[in-house]
């Protein structure tokens, strides 16, 4: 779709880091008030039939290996964001700064008079060890540190939508700032 159209369907919003990201939010007030905003990567839930490995550069293969990625939708009166952040980290010092930072944001949420329907955060952790061998002998190497996987879904009332999809990034960019400068 062109600048153009997608100017004539709806408007675009904004969250400032466009630049970093590379996307823009775009909506359509046609249907509702219920639309969809994402960072870009809509041709990832395309079905394709082809061998995915490590080199794959497909779309949907390349979302995999992004570091975090934040989508937002309007619902009624609710703004709804999700959030998915990889990282390798220590498990307890990811679980201390998740916990911090949720309780900032919701600080921030009521500081700017929104209402917090709810904000869940899941951590799901991945051990990684591989077993190889060049002749009779196998070897085993494990990863020092877990990969983890967090997936959040915030749903607030009484805020702009732009808002809250920058707060739940900077929160994870700053989450992931603290969490390397420890290693």
């Amino acid at each position: 779709m062109g600048k153009d159209e997608r100017n004539m369907l709806g408007h675009e919003h904004t969250c400032g880091h466009e630049g970093e990201h590379g996307h823009e939010h775009t909506c359509s007030h046609e249907e509702g008030h219920e639309h969809h905003h994402t960072c870009g990567h809509e041709e990832a839930h395309e079905h394709h039939a082809h061998h995915h490995d490590e080199t794959c550069e497909c779309p949907s293969c390349t979302m995999k290996k992004e570091k975090l990625k934040v989508t937002s939708l309007l619902q009624d009166s609710a703004v709804v964001v999700s959030a998915e952040y990889h990282t390798a980290a220590d498990r307890d010092r990811a679980g201390e700064l998740l916990t911090a930072r949720m309780e900032t944001l919701a600080g921030r949420i009521d500081a700017q008079g929104g209402i917090i329907g709810h904000i869940k955060t899941s951590v799901e952790l991945r051990y990684v060890e591989m077993y190889s061998l060049t002749d009779k002998t196998v070897m085993k190497k494990a990863s020092d540190l877990p990969e983890l996987t967090f997936y959040m879904a915030a749903i607030v009332f009484a805020v702009k939508e732009e808002e809250l999809l920058c707060l739940v990034r900077e929160m994870f960019e700053d989450m992931d700032r603290q969490l390397h400068e420890d290693q």
